[in-house]
């Protein structure tokens, strides 16, 4: 039995610091833990899109929601919002477990290409624990919708939660990624890398996209 198994939560954190290369050896298959990394990343994301982001827009003030991903019903609390969470909720947690089961498949149809032995659920798993820190991601993109919608906005404070929030989690992901393929599948550099970028890539163009769009509406 994995050590690791029976202290799950206490080393999702540690992705986000220098000991994620111990993770990744703990981590290897056949016992890689799935269901709670796949949960916090899932679930969290839910909770700051759909709790934390209506409610930091009620501090704010923020009433002008027309081109906002949060419904204005949620800032003002009634019943209406809590029909539209019963409904967004669930609709949010099965969009993002979608995306981390493209990912994994992703890495599924690689290794497969290249004859490495690791089953779809292992895979399955290593896209959560490589996608940890895109939960800070989502945060800062709430926070730039947020800053979108506050009189006279700082490019300061725009281009200091793009850094922290955006560019800082992205980079790191890849990172990890790099680092987990390395040691998951004993393949060169060059080979994790290119493997890593591929998918990053097309989120950081669309992520850019939707900046750009606000950055403008702002």
């Amino acid at each position: 039995m994995n050590l690791l198994n029976k202290y799950v939560w206490k080393h999702l954190w540690s992705i986000y610091t220098l000991s994620s290369r111990q993770v990744f050896e703990l981590v290897k298959p056949p016992d890689t833990p799935i269901l709670i990394p796949v949960l916090f990343v899932c679930i969290a994301s839910t909770l700051i899109l759909w709790v934390l982001m209506p409610i930091l827009y009620s501090i704010i003030g923020v009433t002008s929601m027309d081109d906002s991903i949060i419904p204005a019903e949620l800032v003002e609390f009634s019943l209406t919002s809590i029909l539209k969470l019963v409904i967004w909720v669930p609709t949010t947690v099965l969009a993002l477990f979608v995306a981390l089961v493209l990912l994994g498949t992703y890495f599924f149809i690689i290794g497969r290409r290249f004859r490495i032995d690791i089953s779809w659920k292992h895979w399955l798993g290593f896209a959560a624990w490589i996608n940890i820190p895109m939960v800070l991601t989502l945060f800062g993109t709430s926070l730039l919708s947020v800053w979108g919608h506050t009189p006279n906005p700082s490019p300061i404070v725009f281009v200091s939660l793009i850094v922290m929030f955006i560019i800082l989690p992205l980079v790191w992901a890849v990172v990890l990624c790099v680092q987990g393929l390395r040691i998951w599948t004993e393949r060169e550099m060059s080979f994790c890398v290119w493997i890593s970028l591929l998918p990053y890539f097309v989120y950081a163009i669309l992520t850019t996209l939707d900046i750009i769009y606000l950055a403008v509406q702002a």
